[in-house]
């Protein structure tokens, strides 16, 4: 799965509307991964900006996978408007470390988090000012 990110990576700049760069399928609820690996896959081709088409039978899906494939904020990333794919933003450790650059540049703090081998945490930042207007 990462090495298929880091082929992908090095076309992120050129993905955007009209061209996405696509990984193969999505093997999410194929079976042969756990739990964390499926959460981990989906995650990753949707901060790449893959096309998340639906690889397994979905009239026999188990409840985890439903989870997983109509993660909204997962789903919110792959589909943001500007076409922005993730990035690979740090090499320590086997696999480094992606992130989808849709924080601002005016960002005023910073953010660190380890995240266990093959699981997944997506973290959603809002600018302070946005939460208090919505």
């Amino acid at each position: 799965m990462t090495t298929i990110a880091d082929i992908n990576d090095k076309g992120a700049a050129n993905a955007g509307p009209g061209g996405w760069n696509d990984p193969d399928m999505l093997e999410v609820g194929n079976g042969g991964m756990t739990y964390e690996e499926y959460r981990a896959h989906f995650s990753i081709w949707a901060l790449m900006r893959a096309p998340l088409l639906v690889g397994c039978d979905v009239r026999n899906m188990t409840p985890e996978t439903y989870e997983i494939l109509t993660n909204e904020e997962a789903v919110a990333v792959n589909q943001d408007p500007l076409g922005v794919q993730g990035r690979k933003v740090d090499t320590q450790g086997p696999d480094g470390c992606y992130q989808h650059d849709y924080v601002s540049l005016n960002s005023i703090t910073s953010f660190n988090a380890e995240v266990e081998s093959h699981a997944c945490q997506m973290y959603i930042f809002t600018p302070a000012g946005a939460a208090s207007a919505a």
